[in-house]
C-alpha cells in the first residue's frame, strides 16, 4: 500500500512539475501591423513575467474593476453576476446582432466564450476572440468584489496553454494576440 501511495504521490508531483515547467515556458505575442500608418508593433513577453509586471501596477490603477463595452461601463461584481447566470449554461450562443452595420456573435462554445463580429462599413473590420472559460472564471473569481482577478487569469491561461486569442483586422490594420512557447513571434 506504502508503495502505490509513493507511486501516486511521485506521479502528482512529475505532473505538476511538468506542467509548472510547461507554464513557464509559454510566451505572450501581440502583434500590431498598420499599414495607412507604415507602423507595426510586436511585443513578445515571457507569460510569467507579465504576471510579475501586474504585480507592480498601483493599487489605485488595478482597483477600479470596470470594464467598458461601447459607451457602457460595467463594474466587477456586475460582470461577475452576469457570468454566473451564464457559466453553467449549455453551449449557446448568448448575443447575435445582424444588421446593416456588423454582425457579432457571442456565444459559449466548446470550453471557449467567443466574440465574432464584421462590420459592414469601408474598413471591414473583423473581430474574432477566442477566450478559454476558465480563463474568464479565474478573471471573475475573487474575494474582492471591487477587482477583477488578473493574475488568476494569467494563471490559468499559462494552464490551459497555447492558442490563439484574439485577432481583429480591417484595411489599415491587422491585430494578433496568441499564446505559445517560441520567444519570437512566429
Amino acid at each position: 500500500m506504502r508503495l502505490k501511495n509513493a507511486l501516486i504521490a511521485a506521479t502528482l508531483t512529475l505532473t505538476f512539475a511538468a506542467s509548472s515547467a510547461r507554464a513557464s515556458d509559454l510566451w505572450f505575442h501581440l502583434t500590431v501591423n498598420e499599414q495607412g500608418e507604415n507602423a507595426n508593433v510586436t511585443i513578445n513577453l515571457p507569460l510569467t513575467m507579465v504576471e510579475t509586471a501586474l504585480s507592480m501596477i498601483p493599487a489605485d490603477i488595478s482597483e477600479s474593476g470596470t470594464i467598458a463595452f461601447g459607451d457602457e461601463q460595467f463594474n466587477a461584481q456586475q460582470l461577475r453576476e452576469l457570468w454566473q447566470s451564464l457559466e453553467n449554461s449549455d453551449d449557446m450562443t448568448f448575443i447575435k446582432i445582424d444588421d446593416d452595420d456588423e454582425s457579432i456573435r457571442v456565444a459559449k462554445d466548446n470550453g471557449y466564450l467567443t466574440v465574432v463580429g464584421t462590420a459592414r462599413t469601408d474598413q471591414g473590420s473583423n473581430i474574432n476572440v477566442r477566450m478559454p472559460i476558465a480563463v474568464v472564471d479565474a478573471l471573475l473569481d475573487t474575494a474582492d468584489e471591487g477587482r477583477l482577478n488578473i493574475a488568476g487569469a494569467l494563471r490559468a491561461l499559462a494552464a490551459h496553454g497555447e492558442g490563439e486569442l484574439a485577432t481583429i483586422t480591417d484595411n489599415d490594420a491587422h491585430v494578433r494576440v496568441w499564446i505559445d512557447q517560441f520567444p519570437e513571434a512566429q
